[in-house]
């Protein structure tokens, strides 16, 4: 579900957009799932459908590299079990020799060969923490995959588009008045910088009015905080007598 939610809140990013999926939705819930010839045309239901597709393909690329991980570990442990028998036979020479300096080269080789164990069981221990990862992700995925199978009844499909469509209406909108009506790039700013500060995900309501000259006039939760040009101009005194001669050098 929280797939298909972070679809619709890349494509709601102003009140247009908001209204535009929300009649969508309304449209959907009384007649695409009829066997309507509209079905297929319907945005919502291609974006459901879409966000459900790469769930499902998602989650065939994590169980791969679970199998990948799984060898991987596999043959660690070969490794570390192979370093463990060889650091056994060093020891056991070591018992046989009365060499002093024989005895001080095995020993080095023991460290040497101790070290080695302790590298393939750390990779391995990263290994385990990766594959518990993975484990979780394909778990998210396997919640998606109930959240596809639900969204074949109709009543089914109806609580899937009411639960959107209580998200999108609880994303909180911010009035905005600027000089200017601004392209796609300058709401992807906008909205970035919300969600950088604030940590949320909002949806403008955009206003133009050219009187502002620049800046903008935000408001939100019954607050308004005018940034704009016109203001700050307003409020320079800028002291200009009333009538002036001009010199030219």
């Amino acid at each position: 579900m929280k797939k298909i939610l972070q679809k619709f809140e890349e494509k709601v990013k102003t009140k247009e957009d908001l209204l535009f999926y929300l009649e969508k939705i309304d449209s959907a819930k009384e007649s695409v799932f009829k066997d309507s010839p509209e079905r297929g045309q319907n945005e919502v239901v291609l974006l459901i459908e879409k966000a459900l597709q790469e769930s499902e393909n998602k989650k065939e690329t994590l169980t791969e590299k679970k199998r990948n991980l799984k060898k991987k570990k596999k043959a660690l442990a070969e490794r570390e079990e192979k370093l463990s028998d060889h650091k056994r036979e060093i020891a056991e020479l070591l018992k046989k020799i009365d060499s002093t300096d024989k005895k001080r080269r095995l020993r080095r080789k023991m460290k040497d060969v101790e070290k080695r164990r302790r590298d393939v069981e750390e990779e391995i221990w990263d290994l385990e923490d990766r594959l518990s990862e993975l484990e979780n992700k394909i778990k998210n995925q396997d919640s998606q995959k109930e959240t596809s199978k639900k969204f074949h009844g109709i009543e089914e499909k109806r609580a899937l588009l009411e639960e959107i469509e209580k998200h999108l209406l609880s994303i909180p909108r911010i009035k905005m008045k600027l000089a200017f009506s601004p392209p796609e790039e300058t709401i992807d700013r906008i909205i970035g910088w919300f969600e950088k500060n604030y940590g949320k995900k909002v949806i403008l309501d955009l206003k133009t009015n050219p009187r502002i000259v620049g800046g903008a006039v935000l408001e939100y939760g019954g607050k308004w905080i005018d940034l704009s040009l016109e203001k700050k101009l307003n409020s320079v005194d800028f002291n200009i007598p009333e009538s002036s001669t001009y010199h030219e050098e």
